[in-house]
């Protein structure tokens, strides 16, 4: 058994996969084996959301994940394992729901609800995916980190490095320079998903880039704020659901709005669509933006 006090393993800082292997450490508890780092020098929350649905779906037999629900309570440290307890709140007949606490030394970080089910046939409809440029015709974020042209703070200056995924923003550089309307969309992918054919872990992989570049829809507007590394940025909770099948390794359209920013807090929403136009995963989730005291 292993303690979630004790330091993680080294990352490569490029499989995704191996980021989210967990290590079974008593009746439905796990233990992270690597930790990654996010822009602000604490635990990546999409690690934890990732994480924390492998955790859930080793407790599921036969069943797909079709939402989740989180709260980010603290920090994460990056320098400890974190430990993921997993709770059967529910076992009916077509859903199961699953409870996960993450804890680093002693403290909880994080909560997630999580729900799975067998799938029936219904209705359906979905909103048409935008009209974009493809992302063979986009300039990646590495290239235009790279480039420069803007004042980046140190954190990210990581983007113009290999990264364990990758962005191409269908409006240049909006991810780095300030926008008119709160909204971003990029094309995504995780390229070391290519070496699974899991679906669970597929979602597992979504549940990972879902939370990468979604608060920054509430920052566009604002973006001489999100240079400031004097001004404190962080998730508070966040939602994901997921509609159809997707594989993570191939180009993904995210596309992020946020309809409302106030009193040191911004809801940001956005929709995951495949090459194809169909509609994938749902996001949703509320940021932090305030000055640092």
């Amino acid at each position: 058994m292993t303690a979630n006090n004790e330091a993680p393993l080294p990352w490569t800082e490029q499989d995704v996969l191996a980021l989210l292997e967990l290590e079974a450490a008593g009746d439905d508890v796990f233990i992270s084996r690597y930790n990654q780092i996010n822009l602000n020098g604490t635990l990546f929350g999409g690690q934890v959301l990732g994480q924390a649905a492998a955790a859930a779906a080793t407790t599921v037999s036969g069943l797909t994940m079709h939402s989740l629900h989180a709260y980010f309570l603290r920090a994460g440290t990056a320098s400890a394992r974190v430990s993921y307890a997993v709770e059967r709140a529910r076992d009916g007949r077509r859903f199961s729901t699953r409870r996960i606490i993450a804890s680093q030394n002693g403290k909880t970080i994080f909560v997630m609800s999580c729900s799975f089910f067998h799938p029936q046939g219904g209705f359906e409809h979905q909103c048409a995916a935008p009209a974009v440029p493809p992302p063979e015709e986009l300039e990646s974020l590495a290239s235009i980190a790279r480039a420069g042209g803007v004042e980046l703070p140190t954190s990210l200056t990581r983007m113009s490095r290999v990264y364990p995924i990758e962005v191409r923003p269908v409006t240049g550089r909006a991810i780095l320079e300030r926008a008119e309307e709160p909204r971003i969309r990029f094309w995504v992918r995780v390229p070391s998903a290519a070496s699974t054919d899991d679906p669970r872990a597929h979602q597992q992989v979504l549940a990972y880039l879902s939370d990468y570049f979604l608060i920054a829809a509430a920052l566009a507007p604002h973006r001489l704020v999100f240079l400031d590394e004097h001004f404190q940025v962080a998730s508070l909770d966040h939602a994901m659901w997921f509609h159809r099948p997707a594989r993570p390794d191939e180009w993904l359209l995210y596309d992020t709005e946020s309809p409302n920013a106030r009193n040191g807090v911004n809801l940001c929403r956005g929709l995951i669509y495949d090459r194809q136009g169909r509609l994938i995963a749902s996001t949703a989730q509320e940021g932090l933006q305030t000055p640092r005291g």
